[in-house]
């Protein structure tokens, strides 16, 4: 392939994810009643963790050696606790990817 098809075959793509991001297929959607249940049980779960997590980082005073995996969980988690407290708390799906708009 030539560097034209591969830039119009990426354009194609890049604007296909954009239009997908734009409005999602859930978009504030009703949801039942066992998933506002599952939503609120991993928000608690994960407040658990979170509560656990900080308790041994204070207990320990020290830092341990993160990987990179840890780091990025460690970063991802508020975003995915805040869309299952949304969901937990409204009953209906977000309308976008940003829960809090």
């Amino acid at each position: 392939m030539r560097d034209r098809d591969m830039q119009n075959i990426f354009t194609a793509l890049w604007r296909a994810v954009l239009l997908r991001l734009k409005q999602p297929q859930w978009s504030s959607q009703h949801v039942s009643g066992i998933v506002r249940f599952g939503a609120a049980f991993f928000v608690l779960l994960g407040a658990g963790a979170g509560w656990f997590v900080a308790e041994h980082f204070i207990t320990s005073r020290s830092l341990p050696h993160l990987s990179l995996d840890t780091v990025f969980n460690l970063t991802i988690s508020p975003y995915i606790w805040s869309v299952f407290l949304r969901v937990a708390l409204t009953g209906k799906a977000p309308s976008t990817w940003l829960p809090w708009r």
